[in-house]
């Protein structure tokens, strides 16, 4: 039987406007823009929607949001703004669960459900006004966005709002800040680094003084890491260095803020702080013992606790990357292809056979947004998912590699056999149904406490389905019928994991 006769037909639709636990909530801030006139092919309620109104643009606290997933809109004579990328921003903690929205700020909470004209503050029942309910939206061809209504949502928490309609601006803002773009934020522009004995010094500059940064934190990949508020790139969004315990040195944007991230290995020490001028974030990373900083080792006691779920059993998958966070890349034909694409499209396949043979499924990103690692698994976590399933999309630090094939992660952190079937023995069927259905090679099956994986009470795997810079592997994982045996084998194993699943 072939795997398209098994499952009955996975064909799956460009675009499936379905739940997503996607960007929630509301925020308005802003901006210098004329107003706009522009046309806009929107797809949501399952229809294309033409959109000819006026595009505005959004700030929060005074800063400048650009590049959201879709731009603030009228709907309903109702502004709405795709939510979850403006109210972390301020601080507010946006939690989304099959549909329900939820966000907190200050002793504020206010809930809400797609397509529902009501919600909830404080636990008390109200009318959004004009029953301009939360809407999936997309613009035609791309992944759909939580819209929200902003004025209800800010204002609920306690935000001041600025409309104003002859420049098409709309500010949110705290009581601290003003209405208006103010402050553009910073650039980060350039990345050098230098060695002497074994510690290697990075130094990420920036256009204008950086007011501050987060606190360094080290995954369990040994990554060290910290977050830049209100801050942009221009430099390249990765650099080789290959120099002491210093691989390379990665930037990322996100919601109000860039992500410096160097990857490591074998660090023993290390230091981050603002240079003297504070226009510059510098890193000290050694391998011996000359900072002051040691690297943590993850806990093995630091198990989260499932959630009960009533006896229901379901699966949660993960496609790695997303939103500002593109994973590998590489270039073909003058094209960009990102890690983030590929993994979302073969999941989403997955989550199709899965659904067909009556499995009930969680994605945690349905579109191009970037969940936390952590958020990932508090996902599974949460909902008491029974097995996890992460998809990658493997590379090395070469332009082009001989390695191919895939590999099959778990966490040793992770591995009890509390639900009738470990980490282990999921990873080794799963393996060897995808080698059965796609005839790749095996690179086996391996460990590494990926946070995803160790974090998750249920059975938990991180597959990586190939190597973006190998060119056999590139073509197979960029191709729709490849991916279709991808999927199969995914769901043929977690089928039958399935079947063995006890719940604790």
């Amino acid at each position: 039987m072939s795997y398209v006769d098994m499952f009955g037909g996975y064909i799956w639709e460009d675009f499936k406007m379905k739940k997503i636990a996607v960007t929630i909530m509301v925020l308005f801030c802003l901006l210098f823009n004329t107003a706009a006139q522009a046309a806009m092919v929107l797809e949501y309620d399952g229809k294309v929607q033409n959109y000819s109104g006026t595009i505005y643009s959004l700030c929060v606290n005074g800063v400048q949001l650009d590049d959201l997933p879709l731009e603030p809109i009228i709907f309903n004579d109702r502004a709405v703004v795709p939510v979850r990328e403006v109210f972390e921003t301020l601080g507010a903690k946006v939690d989304y669960d099959l549909g329900k929205i939820s966000v907190k700020l200050g002793n504020t909470t206010v809930e809400l459900q797609i397509d529902s004209p009501k919600a909830k503050v404080n636990g008390v029942t109200k009318n959004i006004p004009d029953n301009v309910s939360p809407k999936l939206i997309a613009k035609k061809g791309d992944s759909a966005k939580t819209m929200v209504p902003a004025r209800f949502i800010s204002e609920s928490v306690g935000l001041n709002v600025d409309f104003d309609e002859k420049n098409a601006m709309i500010s949110i803002y705290d009581n601290n800040h003003s209405a208006g773009a103010v402050n553009s934020g910073v650039k980060l522009s350039k990345i050098a680094y230098s060695q002497n004995g074994n510690t290697v010094t990075v130094r990420v500059s920036a256009n204008k003084e950086i007011d501050r940064i987060s606190s360094a934190n080290v995954t369990s990949s040994n990554v060290l890491y910290v977050d830049v508020p209100n801050a942009k790139y221009t430099a390249s969004n990765k650099t080789e260095v290959n120099a002491g315990a210093v691989k390379s040195v990665r930037l990322g944007h996100n919601s109000g803020y860039t992500r410096i991230a160097i990857d490591t290995e074998n660090m023993q020490k290390y230091s981050v702080s603002l240079s003297d001028d504070k226009k510059s974030v510098v890193f000290s990373i050694s391998t011996g013992d000359s900072l002051s900083t040691p690297v943590p080792t993850p806990s093995a006691t630091a198990k989260p606790t499932a959630k009960p779920n009533n006896g229901k059993k379901i699966v949660v998958l993960d496609a790695g990357h997303g939103g500002s966070d593109p994973g590998c890349h590489t270039e073909k034909g003058g094209k960009t292809i990102n890690e983030k694409t590929i993994a979302l499209s073969v999941t989403q396949k997955v989550k199709t056979n899965l659904e067909a043979n009556g499995i009930s499924v969680i994605m945690t990103r349905d579109g191009d947004t970037y969940p936390e690692l952590t958020e990932r698994a508090d996902i599974a976590n949460n909902n008491g998912a029974c097995i996890f399933m992460s998809i990658h999309v493997n590379s090395t630090s070469d332009a082009e590699t001989k390695a191919s094939g895939i590999e099959v992660y778990y966490s040793t952190m992770n591995n009890g056999d509390d639900y009738g079937v470990t980490s282990k023995e999921m990873a080794e069927e799963v393996l060897k149904d995808i080698v059965s259905f796609t005839s790749a090679k095996s690179r086996g099956v391996k460990t590494a406490n990926h946070v995803v994986t160790r974090t998750c009470t249920m059975p938990a795997n991180l597959i990586e389905i190939g190597f973006i810079n190998n060119p056999e592997d590139l073509k197979n994982i960029t191709d729709s019928a490849y991916q279709d045996k991808l999927a199969a084998g995914i769901a043929y194993a977690i089928i039958d994991i399935y079947s063995k699943i006890q719940l604790p």
